[in-house]
């Protein structure tokens, strides 16, 4: 679904290298917490994808109808499904369906590292355009 998205929504390169550069640093931000003493699976960078989505959304940075109404239904998504999933309190919990530990924790560094980055991308990008602007109009 993510990718679907993506590909309709063709986001900007420093969205695509937000999102790249946030599946390390989550998959790394695990280490904070103690409990968890392996993780795998593609939860936090599929977190970080959403909300770096969002965020391009949520700057109307991607050209879409009413991306902003979109981009904000999607945080709430996310923040919808943090606030009820706890991770910060239950980094990691039993499934008994799948036998097997999930690892929630992995979905908080993921939309951590996903806004951090995406906005980081933002203000990154619009310092490069302000500055590319004067510098064509100046001659320098």
């Amino acid at each position: 679904m993510l990718t679907a998205l993506a590909w309709v929504l063709r986001p900007t390169r420093a969205a695509t290298l937000a999102w790249f550069l946030a599946w390390p640093l989550s998959q790394l931000s695990l280490l904070l917490w103690p409990q968890i003493g392996h993780a795998t699976g593609l939860s936090g960078v599929l977190h970080a994808g959403a909300t770096v989505m969002a965020v391009e959304l949520v700057l109307q940075r991607v050209r879409v109808d009413k991306a902003r109404r979109w981009g904000l239904m999607l945080a709430a998504g996310l923040a919808a499904k943090l606030t009820i999933a706890r991770a910060w309190h239950r980094p990691v919990v039993w499934d008994n369906a799948s036998e097997m530990s999930v690892v929630l924790a992995a979905d908080l560094t993921g939309v951590f590292w996903g806004l951090a980055l995406a906005c980081g991308a933002f203000g990154l990008g619009h310092l490069w355009r302000r500055r590319r602007h004067r510098t064509m109009a100046t001659g320098v």
